[in-house]
């Protein structure tokens, strides 16, 4: 097993394939088409956590990224996890574990923020196991349409270089970010407003709003189509 992390830009065209295969496998369209994510919009991953199994093959993945947020109203710069999938036949090697740990020393020695963020829809007791803790504060996103109360999945916090907040009043200011990528994998370049088409059978098409809104438009195998909408990293 070999673990790398990589920022989006640097993800070559097969990291890029691999890393649709892998969402295909998790989240078959079955799945995504019921997922109570469907209905929000979700910000992208800066960086890639990935792990390679003995052939080199990616079979899991966890998404992070950084961001200033308002804590009580006072600006502090945290890191996200978002994306994080193994692959069914890999799971029970500690795959994600592992990229969980090197996702942490990310936070820590690279971000170099107090503490990280997640939010999860059913995956509590695996992330309270790696010495994440449950939220018990306001957490304040954006949306296309305003600023929204968010109460959809489980809001946690993990200790990086301070003691993670166990209440408060947190403002995300900007998209929330998934712990499990509910939406489809897909590839998220801000500084362009050419579309940008990614494979075939998972596509995406993305192109600049205005008030820096982005738009996604996800394809999936059944060749159902959903939008998502972000804001640029800040």
């Amino acid at each position: 097993m070999r673990i790398e992390c990589k920022a989006t830009d640097d993800l070559t065209n097969d990291d890029h394939a691999a890393l649709r295969v892998l969402s295909a496998a998790v989240y078959p369209p079955r799945v995504t088409a019921a997922s109570p994510g469907l209905q929000f919009a979700w910000a992208p991953q800066q960086s890639h956590i990935l792990v390679r199994d003995d052939a080199g093959q990616i079979v899991s993945h966890v998404g992070v990224l950084t961001r200033t947020v308002l804590l009580d109203g006072v600006p502090v710069r945290i890191g996200g996890v978002g994306g994080v999938k193994t692959h069914p036949d890999a799971r029970g090697w500690g795959c994600a574990s592992a990229a969980m740990a090197r996702a942490a020393a990310f936070f820590a020695d690279e971000a170099r923020v107090p503490f990280a963020f997640l939010v999860t829809l059913d995956r509590r007791l695996f992330y309270e196991r790696l010495n994440w803790r449950l939220f018990g504060g306001v957490v304040n996103v954006e949306q296309p349409g305003g600023t929204i109360h968010f109460t959809a999945n489980e809001p946690m916090v993990y200790s990086v270089r301070r003691t993670a907040p166990a209440a408060g009043a947190l403002d995300l200011q900007g998209l929330p970010w998934l712990s499990a990528n509910e939406v489809g994998y897909a590839v998220y370049r801000h500084e362009s407003c050419v579309p940008v088409h990614v494979g075939s059978s998972h596509s995406a098409v993305h192109y600049r709003r205005r008030n820096t809104w982005h738009g996604a438009l996800h394809r999936g195998a059944d060749n159902n189509t959903s939008h998502s909408w972000f804001r640029a990293a800040r």
